[in-house]
């Protein structure tokens, strides 16, 4: 298995790699550097790496822009996440001191954890961004840099490239650092893939309107079967006919009874989503609000009824909402709608009780194959806000993925 990770020899990156990978006990792994996350997704796209680890978020600097520029029209698979405490050190050529120091080259994220210290140790210096903190110090090692820049990295990468230490432990204060491993899915998100074979075998036999094309023909034939055969030297009882015929129309009933047209009318939106939202005022541009903080959803049918239930994958996962009523329109049609209200459990304990509806909508090529994208609007009745909002489906692995997780928070 190939990962593929944000940055170079020495970095963050490459330590969140071997981290995520020996907790998912992956075996017989090489791991390549690519320097930036635009990298590490292309390479995904392109087949060249199995999984790619890229940064997401610091508790200091923010969420890494360069990351979700990189992932927001992409369709991932997350894997795996870890969080790590990170240590700046100071490093320059051999020979430079403190007072020869006019720039500092690091990653923008470095540098935006390293504000104060940078003042104090070198207040006439300016910052310079460079794709990662390794380049950084493998560039000055290189001459690469003037060399009376100072480069802000790892303690490893420092010394790796030969580099002086002139300060340790830079950070303003404790920085951790939020890291993620994706895979390209496999889920078609365009709604365009038809449906197994079992599935179209099983849309034939029943589907949400009841019985189809081939259970009709089966018990009709089954009773005009058992007439003759009743008619018969082998079978002169019309009892076997009207056992036989009593017997198709038990199941016959059955298969058309409400409670089985709604399992069925239900089938394909159930099961594990992710989703994304976006407001209309406030923060519209903000693309990475998007991604930010996972959110992920559980719809189950139970009794006839879709019930919803989604979480916030924060520092721990916690229920979010749960549906208080839904409505779906066909789902075996090639378009069709969800729309449900929502409000915080009980259990919660929120200090704002959550409530609103969503409406969602969908379009797929063949009928029988399930949903696996929606979009729509959202309306949230106590916070008064709207926006658009996006479903996609997941499957349990990566929805167990989000729940078991790590991830930093928007409050770190």
């Amino acid at each position: 298995m190939v990962i593929g990770y944000q940055g170079e020899l020495g970095s963050n990156a490459e330590a969140a790699a071997h981290t995520i990978a020996a907790e998912l006990q992956l075996d017989d792994v090489e791991y390549r550097p690519l320097v930036s996350s635009r990298n590490v997704i292309m390479s995904l796209d392109g087949g060249k790496i199995d999984a790619g680890v890229v940064a997401t978020k610091n508790n200091i600097g923010g969420t890494v822009a360069e990351t979700f520029d990189a992932i927001k029209d992409e369709q991932l698979e997350l894997m795996g996440t870890c969080v790590l405490e990170i240590h700046h050190c100071l490093f320059a050529r051999p020979g430079i001191a403190l007072a020869d120091i006019d720039a500092v080259a690091s990653h923008e994220q470095a540098l935006a954890q390293t504000v104060a210290s940078r003042a104090r140790l070198v207040p006439d210096a300016e910052g310079r961004p460079v794709p990662d903190t390794a380049i950084a110090a493998r560039w000055l090692a290189a001459g690469e840099l003037d060399e009376r820049t100072a480069v802000i990295c790892k303690r490893e990468a420092g010394e790796a490239n030969g580099l002086e230490l002139l300060a340790a432990d830079i950070e303003d204060r404790p920085s951790l650092t939020e890291f993620r491993m994706f895979r390209p899915s496999d889920i078609d998100y365009d709604n365009e893939e038809p449906p197994s074979l079992g599935t179209r075998i099983q849309y034939l036999f029943v589907n949400q309107s009841g019985l189809g094309i081939f259970a009709k023909v089966l018990i009709v034939a089954g009773i005009m079967s058992s007439m003759i055969f009743a008619g018969s030297r082998l079978l002169d009882s019309i009892d076997v006919a009207t056992s036989v015929s009593g017997a198709l129309s038990a199941i016959f009933l059955f298969l058309t009874s409400d409670k089985v047209s709604r399992h069925m009318e239900f089938k394909s939106l159930c099961g594990y989503w992710k989703y994304y939202s976006l407001p209309d005022k406030g923060r519209e541009s903000e693309v990475n609000l998007l991604y930010e903080t996972p959110r992920i959803v559980e719809i189950q049918e139970a009794d006839g009824e879709l019930f919803i239930r989604g979480w916030l994958c924060d520092k721990t996962t916690v229920q979010f909402f749960e549906s208080s009523k839904t409505l779906a329109s066909s789902t075996e049609r090639s378009r069709g709608s969800l729309v449900y209200w929502y409000r915080s459990p009980e259990e919660a304990g929120r200090e704002v009780t959550l409530s609103g509806f969503v409406e969602l909508s969908w379009v797929k090529r063949h009928p029988a194959a399930p949903v696996n994208r929606m979009s729509g609007r959202y309306s949230g009745s106590a916070t008064r806000e709207t926006g658009k909002i996006t479903y996609l489906r997941i499957s349990q692995r990566e929805f167990d993925v989000h729940r078991k997780s790590v991830f930093l928070g928007n409050g770190a």
